[in-house]
């Protein structure tokens, strides 16, 4: 249902109401005013309401329904006119058909306005030819009668342009409704889409807010972890660093004391077998004046005899002196393992460290840019345990030559207290059977020059041990400041440690 029809609807409800209320109102104007036709206008106009008031009871509208409703403009006023008859008034109730033609246009429709017209014309007509008084007192003319159709037919000609206007306008303002209700459903659909985006955009913002609140509540807890992990890291890689440090110095110093001691012990080595070396020159040449003294046996037994006491006490004395050289030569072997053994611990220790600063340097990739300058210092760090290795390595070899020359060295002197007891055994053949064997002073010679040669070897042989202790003693030298750069690299090291750490507590 549009306007119009609402409007129709409504104006015949109006139009019946109004109908039945002129009815009243005419029944008790002719009472009032004396007429003889009240009852007579009180039935007509109420027979003449009965089909309008069905069709406003069925709510109906339709063009059939306004034609019948459009009757009455022209029904009750003619009743009007009817109960004055005689009345002077009954000029005047003419006006009243204007009135209701000015009604219908409440019907929104000009054929009732049209048809009502007509009626009135029709019943202008025929009540001036078959009984004038009823439509003008006094009677009238024809003249009267085509003035008052023509008063009709301009009201029709406005009242119908009016309705029709009336129509379009509302028709338009239905269409202008019409569209203002689809552009306002439009916008309130698009209100509500707005509303619903701004509410889903709040809600998207409220949760990327509470989003960005838990991240970054995430990024600070996960920032203090990474920090106390990485404060706790610092604090095991400084414990850890600092007891490298202290195994690396009292690694270092004992290899330090054990170089010295080495050294103490070479350069002993180096006095004894330089004595054992005089010895044994001394040996050497008496080994001569024995052989030519046994060639001269013949000339002085005495002297033989003396120089086999001397070559005896010269014999025992190059055998204690030997023996001095082998001791020593042994405490230089147990020293020089000693350092293996320290230089082994070292290397162990660079290794530990160098895998704790790997263990650094993954964790300070870990880390980001936290954890940079405790990549530099782990970098350091490998540096430093790469270089104690190193160190580490030359000291296992230069312990592992001292080892091999005090090996050599022990062989030697072995030979050397092997000749210097044969030695010692021929004096003693020789002065037990000096007096018996004056006849064998050809064989006195030929063993007194073997002593000799013996005592040549064995002077050669201390010679070697001497140079071999020489040796020692240098490479000695070089332990204790491979020992004391060690020494200098682990103070660097728990310098840099330390360093880093308060660089690393002050970020």
């Amino acid at each position: 249902m549009n306007e119009i029809d609402r409007l129709r609807r409504r104006g015949v409800r109006t139009l019946v109401v109004a109908s039945w209320a002129t009815v009243g109102v005419v029944f008790l104007l002719g009472l009032l005013l004396g007429s003889q036709r009240e009852w007579m206008t009180l039935l007509l106009g109420a027979a003449a309401n009965i089909v309008p008031t069905i069709v406003a009871l069925r709510r109906r509208y339709d063009a059939a329904a306004r034609l019948i409703v459009g009757t009455l403009a022209a029904i009750q006023p003619a009743l009007a006119v009817y109960a004055l008859t005689g009345h002077p008034w009954q000029m005047d109730s003419h006006m009243y058909f204007f009135v209701a033609l000015s009604g219908l246009t409440l019907l929104y429709d000009w054929r009732p306005i049209a048809l009502a017209c007509a009626m009135i014309a029709i019943h202008h007509i025929v009540l001036q030819l078959a009984v004038p008084a009823w439509v003008f007192e006094g009677g009238g003319n024809f003249g009267r009668v085509v003035f008052h159709a023509v008063a009709v037919l301009l009201e029709f000609a406005v009242l119908a342009y009016l309705t029709t206007q009336l129509v379009r306008l509302i028709e338009a303002q239905a269409d202008a409704r019409a569209q203002s209700d689809r552009f306002a459903a439009d916008a309130t659909a698009r209100r509500d889409d707005a509303e619903a985006a701004l509410t889903a955009m709040r809600a998207a913002e409220s949760r990327e807010r509470a989003e960005r609140a838990r991240r970054e509540a995430s990024e600070r807890d996960a920032t203090a972890e990474r920090r106390r992990e990485m404060l706790a890291l610092a604090t095991a890689f400084q414990d850890s660093v600092a007891e490298t440090v202290r195994d690396v110095t009292r690694a270092a110093s004992d290899l330090d004391r054990s170089a010295h001691a080495l050294n103490s012990l070479a350069h002993t080595a180096s006095v004894e077998l330089a004595a054992t070396a005089h010895i044994a020159s001394q040996a050497s040449d008496t080994a001569g004046g024995l052989a030519s003294g046994v060639r001269q046996l013949t000339a002085s037994i005495v002297a033989i005899a003396t120089s086999v006491d001397q070559q005896a006490n010269l014999s025992g004395a190059a055998r204690g002196v030997s023996r001095s050289g082998e001791n020593a030569v042994r405490a230089l072997a147990e020293r020089a393992n000693t350092i293996t053994r320290f230089a082994e611990s070292i290397q162990e220790i660079a290794a530990r460290t160098n895998l704790l600063a790997l263990n650094a340097t993954i964790e300070a990739a870990r880390a980001g840019d936290i954890g940079r300058g405790f990549a530099v210092v782990a970098h350091e760090v490998k540096a430093l345990a790469n270089q104690t290795g190193s160190a580490t390595e030359e000291i296992r070899t230069l312990a592992g030559t001292v080892q091999g020359g005090a090996t050599l060295a022990h062989g030697a002197l072995d030979e050397i207290a092997a000749t210097v007891a044969e030695v010692a055994a021929a004096a003693e053949a020789i002065r037990s059977e000096v007096d018996g064997q004056r006849q064998a002073a050809g064989m006195i010679e030929a063993t007194a020059h073997d002593t000799a040669m013996g005592a040549t070897r064995m002077a050669e042989r201390i010679g070697a041990v001497a140079t071999v202790a020489s040796d020692t003693e240098a490479l000695s030298d070089r332990v204790s400041s491979a020992a004391t750069g060690l020494s200098e690299a682990a103070v660097a090291l728990e310098a840099a440690t330390d360093k880093f750490i308060a660089q690393l507590k002050a970020a």
